[in-house]
């Protein structure tokens, strides 16, 4: 991505992104804005926005492949998030998703010792953006 010292692009798209989806909002709704709310969509709403901003966050911090990895990972943390509320998983889907984590453990650990960017925060990043898009996952159903 493109960065200067006085410029973030990850940042900028990201803010971007945030304007563009709220004007398609105010242009799509005819009626007042908060009409038909409940705290649910707000919560829902800001869950799905620190996700997208921590997941950009951590593309910039670690290299791509590396931030694609974490981004498969995301099975593993909406299985997880969803035995939370009370669903109940599969043995055999819990083993699939054992091996997909330990694959993508060395596969990281690998990608540390080759990659010229990697970092704790950008794992951070991607870890967390994981776990608040799995509940963005299970909230919306």
């Amino acid at each position: 991505m493109f960065t200067d010292k006085t410029f973030s692009s990850p940042l900028f798209f990201l803010l971007l992104e945030c304007c563009f989806n709220a004007v398609c909002v105010l242009a799509v709704r005819k009626r007042s804005l908060l009409d038909g709310f409940t705290p649910q969509h707000i919560v829902l709403g800001m869950c799905m926005m620190v996700g997208h901003g921590l997941g950009t966050v951590g593309y910039y911090e670690l290299n791509y492949t590396t931030a694609t990895l974490f981004k498969s990972a995301k099975v593993v943390t909406v299985m997880i998030v969803s035995s939370l509320f009370g669903r109940t998983v599969s043995s055999k889907a819990i083993v699939l998703a054992l091996v997909l984590c330990l694959g993508l453990s060395v596969f990281g650990i690998a990608d540390k010792m080759a990659a010229p960017r990697f970092s704790l925060w950008g794992v951070t990043a991607n870890l967390l953006s994981l776990i608040v898009t799995a509940f963005t996952s299970n909230l919306q159903d």
